[in-house]
């Protein structure tokens, strides 16, 4: 009988049966079998460590199993899966087997949760585990406005780990130190730098991570194109720009494919990227190229002019010895694309709606062609999370990546528009994509949302309602139309209407009063208490620009004091980078 209510593991895991009595941490040895990877003996000396801390007592680790001692043992059995585990705890030993290494490393993550969950004395229990997909990724923007600093970068992969999430992508665009974007105003903290690379790649390996390197070679290549030596390059003539760069970076510039120079310069970004990754896998993006056949190439098939460049930018990572991923969106507009894709390329199949299309995932199946399913935290122009989107495009695409063989999951953070939303704002669709991702038959619902409250928030109330009614209260105004205001000063602006706009007023100072009541980790739910105050402030403007065409100096003060809290919350994990334009935008109002 599978009873995973007890301990609230995360992911849950596939089976749990609890036996009689206890094991006492108090006085026991963690021993590892001979011959397991050297990341697994690190994480069982953080086991030790971890017991040491809860029982106050100094505790042993050895490099071998000792008769006759009370001991957590870690060792291999190549009969279990790949990444699976069984956990047995007796009441005098734990037995910790791995089907591999990462299934080993796995066990002490999950062991670790039962250690926090339940103190010095665990529950007698087997566990068996593994995961329904191999490929469990989470892709987090970096380019639309907020570059992670080290520190954050690494709190991230460790919370990544705690939930068995293996892949991890950032999107770059600009964001990263290329000779092509050296001189003027760009400093580190800018962007990532090399060394920001080198070391994330070796702290994601220490942890089974697989970092894979993601790139812009197509499309989205707005800071690029213009820069004076390679506006030539772009796609449109004599683009002029219109003074709003987050809306532009997404709707505009994708380079010529037409010209060799183009070719040229996108293999030197690659050049100076891939070699940075241990990973076999590189993505290409080559999204959204909405200009494409719409300037220097008018008249010419965009069909063709996309496969073309693109079959060229895969020919070019495959000779570098990577394997190449990109975005689905344009080849599934032109499905006859399919048959052109080069063998061995990995279609990215995104769609973020609340009833994603089945149909497109289908349609890569049919054709034979690897695919990964590409959800997301529905986070871009916001300040929260869109929990009741994401949470159901989440589960159905993933439940429909494996019902067509997919090999696995990519579950995207965007940050269009600033990237506003704080990354521990939408940790519920974080969370959530690695749990089902792990165990599709992960059901939504109130368990499961205290247990992700529980393990994430350390709180014994269901922070998720408050999000969602956060959610409901966004959706009136966000940083976007703060933004057309403070260009076009038009009232008409904020669509809203005042009954609307006072409601998620109402309602974000509501949530705010909440959250200063509920008990949790104080760091995360300082996120959250900034997101809803920010949540009240929009709205007011609104209503003060509807009425009076201006804002009130007590606004003005109101939203200085909350940006300043704003800036401390960025900072605590991300370089400085674009978090002036935000400030910018609300100052201008």
């Amino acid at each position: 009988m599978n009873q995973n209510k007890k301990y609230n593991i995360l992911p849950n895991p596939k089976e749990v049966i609890y036996g009689e009595g206890e094991f006492d941490l108090l006085g026991c040895s963690v021993s590892v079998d001979d011959g397991l990877d050297s990341r697994v003996v690190a994480k069982a000396v953080e086991l030790k460590t971890t017991i040491s801390h809860k029982t106050g007592k100094a505790h042993s680790f050895y490099r071998e199993f000792r008769e006759g001692e009370k001991e957590i043992k870690i060792l291999k059995d190549e009969n279990l899966p790949n990444e699976g585990y069984s956990i047995t705890v007796a009441t005098d030993e734990i037995k910790i087997i791995g089907g591999d290494d990462a299934g080993c490393f796995y066990g002490i993550v999950t062991l670790l949760q039962m250690i926090e969950i339940e103190g010095n004395n665990l529950p007698c229990v087997t566990i068996n585990d593994a995961p329904d997909m191999a490929f469990r990724g989470y892709y987090f923007d970096v380019t639309r406005g907020r570059v992670l600093s080290l520190d954050g970068a690494k709190k991230m992969i460790d919370r990544l780990v705690r939930y068995k999430t293996n892949v991890l992508q950032f999107y770059v665009e600009h964001t990263f130190d290329f000779i092509e974007f050296r001189g003027g105003d760009r400093t580190e903290n800018d962007c990532l730098t090399t060394e920001d690379i080198l070391e994330l790649d070796r702290y994601c390996y220490e942890n089974f991570v697989d970092f894979q390197p993601s790139l812009s070679t197509f499309g989205h290549l707005y800071e690029l194109l213009m820069k004076e030596e390679y506006k030539h390059l772009c796609e449109l003539v004599d683009y002029q720009p219109l003074g709003n760069p987050w809306l532009e970076r997404m709707l505009h510039h994708t380079i010529d494919p037409s010209n060799e120079e183009s070719f040229e310069l996108i293999c030197s970004l690659i050049d100076q990227y891939l070699p940075l990754f241990r990973s076999k896998y590189f993505n290409i993006c080559c999204d959204e190229t909405f200009d494409l056949g719409k300037g220097r190439n008018e008249g010419k098939d965009p069909a063709d002019l996309y496969i073309t460049f693109v079959e060229k930018i895969i020919k070019h990572v495959n000779a570098a010895g990577k394997t190449a991923m990109m975005w689905g969106d344009i080849v599934l507009n032109h499905p006859e694309l399919l048959g052109r894709i080069p063998e061995g390329t990995i279609m990215l199949n995104w769609d973020y709606c609340g009833a994603p299309n089945e149909e497109r995932i289908k349609a890569v199946a049919d054709a034979n062609v690897a695919q990964i399913v590409c959800p997301s935290t529905s986070a871009w122009d916001a300040l929260i999370e869109r929990a009741t989107i994401s949470e159901q495009n989440i589960t159905q695409m993933v439940n429909f990546g494996y019902k067509y063989g997919a090999m696995g999951m990519l579950n995207t953070t965007w940050g269009d528009h600033g990237h506003a939303c704080h990354p521990e704002c939408a940790l519920y669709g974080t969370v959530l994509g690695a749990c089902v991702s792990w165990n599709i038959g992960t059901t939504l619902g109130e368990e499961l949302e205290m247990a992700i409250s529980r393990s994430v928030y350390k709180s014994n109330t269901n922070i998720i309602p408050i999000i969602k009614c956060l959610e409901v209260a966004q959706r009136p105004t966000h940083l976007p139309q703060c933004l057309a205001w403070g260009v076009s000063r038009a009232p008409e602006t904020f669509v809203a209407d005042v009954a609307t706009l006072e409601q998620s007023v109402i309602d974000a100072e509501r949530m705010h009063t909440a959250l200063l009541e509920i008990d949790g980790d104080e760091d995360l739910l300082f996120f959250l208490k900034n997101a809803a105050e920010g949540l009240a402030i929009l709205p007011s403007i609104a209503l003060e620009v509807k009425e009076n065409s201006v804002v009130s100096k007590e606004l003005h003060e109101r939203i200085e004091k909350w940006f300043a809290d704003y800036k401390k919350a960025w900072l605590t994990s991300a370089k400085p980078s674009e978090l002036i334009r935000i400030y910018n935008v609300l100052d201008r109002v």
